[in-house]
């Protein structure tokens, strides 16, 4: 699936005697070049469908707190030969958690693949697993969020300090 070009330029084909040589120099060079390169690199899967690539946090359930994500897609590349799956790093870029419900199959981040330091792919991770949202969880996380706010603070503050001036 690859096609590939090799532009040999300035290549002699007269010796210093102005004499022809017997071979085409150009074509030497590129059947060596290639043969290098066809020894030295392979296309290889890197990552399969439905690979596990890391797990993120759910909230609020009750059934599950972490959803395993997967590979969405799988990717394959022109790497050297002693490259595999073990010697590329893959880096998830997952958010800190999710809210519930999730439903399988649904986008939640994408995975960074590295080799060497430098990033040769992404690939998108995928929830493995439906999650439900508890409905007693869900509204206790907005109670809890509104007492976290500046106003209901400030109201709560204010209330305590008439009350204080009162008695």
């Amino acid at each position: 699936g690859y096609t590939y070009l090799l532009v040999c330029l300035g290549a002699p084909d007269h010796n210093d005697e102005g004499l022809k040589y017997a071979n085409f120099l150009p074509w030497i060079d590129t059947q060596k070049l290639y043969d290098w390169a066809f020894e030295t690199f392979r296309v290889k899967t890197l990552m399969e469908i439905g690979a596990e690539a890391a797990e993120v946090p759910v909230r609020p359930s009750w059934d599950v707190d972490h959803v395993k994500l997967l590979a969405a897609d799988k990717f394959a590349t022109l790497v050297p030969n002693e490259v595999n799956e073990d010697t590329v790093v893959a880096d998830p870029v997952i958010p800190e958690y999710i809210d519930a419900p999730v439903e399988k199959g649904e986008p939640v981040g994408y995975v960074r693949l590295m080799l060497s330091g430098q990033e040769i792919g992404r690939v998108d991770l995928v929830a493995a697993s439906n999650v439900e949202r508890s409905a007693a969880l869900y509204y206790l996380d907005k109670v809890k969020s509104f007492f976290d706010t500046f106003l209901f603070k400030f109201i709560f503050t204010f209330v305590i300090v008439i009350l204080v001036l009162y008695i």
